[in-house]
């Protein structure tokens, strides 16, 4: 659930009461590590004043929140750990006093998380084929993807970076080029760090 600009926008609730005992662990480590990244970039948006104090972001899992209550799948052992350290980047990227840092920063935690929940509904589109996808599983299966999708989808800024500009160029210079290694190097870091939540 994303509140932007005073809208609220609710994703499918989803249908996910009978798991099968073969593909249940898979899921759950997708839905337990769906819920970390969105804990980590809501905390983010919480301190960062992503937006500015007219147009304010806020991220809520509490879709997520639901789909682990009634699938009884364990929190990761390291949620409170995202939290914190994804309010700690937040602070740092507000206190910059570069405004192409913090656009930045923006930037590589919307991709880290998008990067991380896509590889989570790419593999349970897997499981789903590979023999989740009997009687009523398919509805339950298909509701927590799309439930994923909709967070993959989401977007906590909207505005083009020098990153697009760097990107769409035919030329980039060679310390254009090294901003573009820095930042795919801290975003790929980071979507690894972020998928160790479903493991402990």
């Amino acid at each position: 659930m994303i509140k932007k600009s005073g809208r609220l926008v609710r994703c499918i609730s989803a249908r996910h009461k009978h798991f099968s005992s073969g593909v249940k662990d898979e899921v759950g480590k997708h839905i337990r590590r769906a819920q970390a990244v969105e804990v980590f970039r809501a905390s983010y948006c919480q301190y960062s004043n992503v937006g500015g104090n007219s147009d304010t972001v806020s991220v809520s899992v509490a879709d997520i929140d639901d789909i682990l209550i009634d699938s009884k799948v364990r929190p990761s052992a390291l949620l409170g750990a995202f939290s914190v350290a994804g309010g700690l980047l937040g602070v740092a990227s507000a206190l910059s006093p570069i405004k192409q840092c913090t656009q930045l920063m923006n930037k590589i935690v919307d991709e880290a998380t998008e990067t991380v929940l896509n590889d989570s509904v790419r593999d349970i589109s897997i499981t789903i084929e590979d023999g989740g996808n009997s009687g009523g599983n398919a509805n339950a299966y298909g509701d927590i993807k799309d439930t994923l999708k909709f967070h993959r989808d989401v977007r906590i800024v909207d505005e083009d970076t020098v990153l697009d500009s760097i990107r769409d160029a035919e030329s980039a210079t060679k310390g254009e080029k090294t901003l573009l290694t820095v930042h795919e190097t801290l975003r790929s870091g980071l979507s690894s760090v972020l998928k160790i939540s479903d493991v402990v």
